[in-house]
C-alpha cells in the first residue's frame, strides 16, 4: 500500500495571480507551499521527481492530479508536467485538462499551458455577473499579463453568449476577448435577453 507523503516549501517572494476572468488573488509569501502525494520517486541521474496522487496547495491556489514530474520541487526555478484529471483551482476558477506544464520562477507560476480533449476553464465571478467558461484543445496561461489563449476548437462563452473561433485571446483584468479566424470563421452567437430580463423603460 503507497503511503501517503507530505512536503512544504515556504516562499519568500510575494505571488500575486489574477483570476481566470478579471479577479485579483494575491497569494501570501508566508505561507508555505504543500505538496501531498500518494507516491514520489526521486531519479538522481536525471534530476526529477514524479509523483502519484499530487495535490499542491498554497492558500486559495490548488493544483491536482494522477502523475506529475518535476525538475525540482522548490519552487525556485521548476517546471512541472501534470498528467490525467489535472485539476487547478484558483480562488473560485478552474482550469481542468488532461496534461498541463506548469513553470515556476522565483516562487512564482509564470506560465501553464493545458492540453485536453478539450482542456476546460470555468470563472464564475465576473463584473457581469455571469459565468465565463472556455475551452480548447490548448489553453496557454500567461500568469504576469493576465492572458489566456485558447486554440484548437477555442469556444468562450459569457452567459447564453457564446464566441468560437480558431485563436480566442482573452485578457482577464480588462475581460476583453480578441478572436482570430485563422483561415477559420469567427462566429458569436448573442442571445437576446427574455423579457424578464429586459430593462423596464
Amino acid at each position: 500500500m503507497a503511503t501517503r507523503l507530505a512536503l512544504s516549501v515556504l516562499s519568500t517572494t510575494l505571488l500575486v495571480l489574477p483570476g481566470w476572468a478579471g479577479a485579483q488573488v494575491a497569494l501570501d509569501p508566508t505561507l508555505p507551499i504543500s505538496l501531498d502525494a500518494d507516491t514520489s520517486d526521486f531519479d538522481r541521474r536525471q534530476n526529477t521527481v514524479v509523483f502519484t496522487g499530487l495535490r499542491i496547495s498554497q492558500g486559495p491556489l490548488q493544483i491536482s492530479a494522477d502523475r506529475a514530474q518535476a525538475s525540482q520541487i522548490d519552487f525556485e526555478n521548476a517546471v512541472w508536467d501534470f498528467f490525467d484529471n489535472v485539476n487547478i483551482d484558483l480562488d473560485q476558477s478552474s482550469l481542468l485538462a488532461d496534461e498541463a506544464r506548469l513553470a515556476f520562477i522565483g516562487y512564482r507560476l509564470d506560465t501553464a499551458v493545458a492540453t485536453g480533449n478539450p482542456a476546460t476553464f470555468e470563472d464564475p465571478g465576473t463584473a457581469s455577473g455571469k459565468p465565463v467558461r472556455g475551452r480548447a484543445g490548448r489553453i496557454e496561461y500567461d500568469v504576469g499579463n493576465g492572458i489566456i489563449r485558447l486554440t484548437e476548437g477555442a469556444w468562450l462563452a459569457e452567459g447564453a453568449n457564446e464566441i468560437t473561433g480558431a485563436t480566442l485571446v482573452y485578457h482577464l483584468l480588462e475581460e476583453r476577448v480578441l478572436a482570430e479566424g485563422d483561415g477559420e470563421r469567427v462566429r458569436i452567437t448573442i442571445q437576446p435577453p427574455t423579457s424578464r430580463e429586459t430593462p423596464t423603460p
